[in-house]
């Protein structure tokens, strides 16, 4: 899977298409919380931010935070995490 979603990533970026690029990175970022390689998650998560961020795209951007709050919760940093569902919560409420 991982093959295809950077093949995925690279065309997009080819084309220029941010929405499925910042999908690629979220997808990516998705796959490495199961591998557990939270570093490359967060790598791909504020990726996907960024993108979401640039198309203005608050649902996903929403997502996206929740996602990141995860990977904090994962490593036992709760209080980031708790600040990224709180940042999750404004962004879908600015959807």
């Amino acid at each position: 899977a991982n093959v295809y979603l950077v093949r995925l990533l690279n065309k997009a970026q080819e084309l220029d298409n941010l929405l499925c690029a910042s999908k690629a990175h979220n997808r990516l970022g998705n796959m490495n919380v199961d591998l557990e390689n939270f570093k490359d998650s967060l790598f791909h998560y504020l990726k996907s931010l960024d993108l979401y961020d640039m198309i203005h795209d608050d649902l996903n951007r929403a997502k996206v935070l929740i996602n990141i709050s995860i990977v904090y919760g994962e490593t036992s940093n709760y209080a980031r995490a708790l600040l990224y569902v709180r940042q999750s919560r404004n962004a879908f409420k600015g959807s």
